[in-house]
């Protein structure tokens, strides 16, 4: 989500001959620049091996973590992302703030509380815009229906009609 703080830990295996691990790490935003058509790089680094990156979602979308390796071997990478509150070190604050632990334990509740709270408003919001979206395709596809109806009324009419007419100049009807 937009403002919304992001800290991620990797750790990716060395290559035991080399020390090297080949693999890049890139950590890019949800829209691509003007530029070119990429993504906006909020952190990147080759020959990974372990690091830490931070940042706070300037909009909100899916932000990408990628890994890239040239080895031709697989590795596993150990990946751990926090969100949110979760991100929030409060014990940092604790000291700072000069806090009580029930204080600590206070602010991590109210933190949590304003997040589900924003959760809420964004899960309404989309619920109203998609409640609108059904709502108007629901009225196209009456019009459509309704506009469909009168013109096989129309068509089944003129076809009589014009049977009609053709049976009576072939006089096969009186």
């Amino acid at each position: 989500m937009r403002d919304e703080l992001c800290i991620g830990e990797y750790v990716v295996p060395r290559d035991e001959t080399s020390g090297l691990t080949g693999i890049s790490v890139h950590v890019t935003g949800p829209t691509p620049l003007a530029t070119g058509g990429l993504a906006k790089v909020f952190y990147s680094k080759q020959q990974a091996h372990r690091g830490k990156f931070a940042l706070t979602g300037m909009e909100t979308g899916s932000h990408r973590v990628c890994f890239r390796s040239k080895a031709t071997t697989s590795s596993r990478v150990i990946l751990n992302i926090k969100v949110g509150v979760a991100a929030k070190d409060f014990n940092a604050i604790a000291k700072k703030s000069h806090l009580e632990p029930v204080q600590v334990e206070l602010n991590k509740l109210l933190d949590s509380v304003t997040e589900i709270h924003a959760e809420q408003l964004y899960a309404r919001a989309r619920e109203e815009e998609l409640r609108d979206t059904n709502e108007s395709t629901a009225d196209r596809v009456k019009w459509f229906s309704v506009s469909t109806i009168i013109v096989l009324l129309f068509l089944g009419l003129w076809q009589i009609f014009y049977l009609k007419q053709y049976f009576r100049s072939k006089k096969l009807v009186d």
